[in-house]
């Protein structure tokens, strides 16, 4: 009887112990998903990036502002490796842990050949995947609500960067007024990067749709469309026809989703043809600049894998 009374004493205290590492792992991944959405907010508003960017008026991130987010990034990885009392390598859910076991890779062997510290944090990013166990993640509406915030914050950005420009002159990064045309300024909302930003606006796009049918879900939809537009991201708009195919094969059966689908896509194809019969000439300047645009930055991102002039 002793024995047997001592056995379920220790069960709900060793029951409590893993409630409350549960609720650790739920905050420590909301707060890494806090740093990795917000950390770039200082570009803009201190005019920090790169000093070859934004009609040369951006200067180099001080040390300190890039040493910080990783700091603060190692910090949540060896709390969660002290949460777990060390490391343990789960075998569930491998459809997931595969590309992303790909995407370290990439990433850690291009960060090193080209020795690019963010690139090489990107690949940090992935490492509590392999080791940190399903349960205990952010409650689904945890994770809903910091998107959400994040959604309405990014926007509110960008039309402070909008209206800023067109009232004082005040440019985003990757943003040359002087080129003379509207893709001259590339807006990149709270990342103030274009590209890097245009795949989070994807992201949302497809969020969107899947959700509850209703004013509110078209309107955000469509103003993030409107805003990875603004991004003129030429990653950005092939990722997002190949993800809009990828999309509707597999959500083909979804009656609903696949109807919003084609309406707001059919509604873009008609925006660009009436743009086309109306003001043709137009069309097609304005078609032939980004193509040409986009030729210069191809050859751009093609040199950064260039590895023959590394000592």
């Amino acid at each position: 009887m002793k024995i047997s009374f001592i056995k379920t004493e220790m069960e709900p205290a060793g029951m409590r112990r893993d409630e409350q590492s549960d609720k650790r792992k739920g905050l420590y991944f909301s707060l890494m998903l806090l740093l990795i959405l917000f950390n770039y907010s200082y570009r803009y508003i201190f005019q920090y990036n790169d000093e070859t960017s934004s009609a040369f008026v951006y200067t180099d991130t001080p040390l300190p502002f890039k040493i910080a987010k990783y700091v603060i990034l190692l910090i949540l990885l060896v709390l969660m490796l002290i949460n777990e009392r060390g490391i343990v390598l789960e075998k569930r859910n491998w459809s997931i842990k595969l590309p992303a076991l790909f995407l370290l890779a990439q990433s850690a062997l291009y960060g090193i050949l080209i020795r690019d510290d963010k690139i090489l944090v990107f690949a940090m990013l992935l490492c509590p995947l392999f080791v940190y166990p399903n349960r205990g993640l952010p409650k689904e509406q945890t994770v809903e609500k910091i998107l959400d915030f994040f959604w309405y914050y990014t926007t509110i950005y960008e039309i402070i960067q909008i209206v800023l420009f067109y009232t004082t002159g005040r440019v985003p990064a990757l943003a040359f007024p002087h080129r003379g045309t509207l893709m001259a300024v590339r807006y990149g909302g709270a990342f103030d990067d274009p590209n890097g930003y245009a795949t989070v606006l994807i992201f949302y796009v497809f969020w969107f749709l899947l959700q509850k049918p209703g004013l509110k879900s078209i309107i955000r939809l469509m103003i993030t469309l409107l805003m990875l537009v603004f991004t003129w991201s030429g990653t950005g708009f092939i990722a997002v026809l190949a993800t809009a195919l990828l999309f509707f094969l597999f959500r083909i059966k979804d009656k609903p989703v696949v109807r919003r689908f084609l309406i707001i896509g059919g509604a873009f194809a008609a925006v660009a043809l009436l743009i086309l019969l109306i003001k043709p000439v137009l069309y097609s300047s304005v078609f032939q600049y980004f193509v040409d645009g986009k030729g210069g930055s191809i050859s751009g991102h093609l040199k950064s894998w260039d590895v023959s002039m590394l000592d």
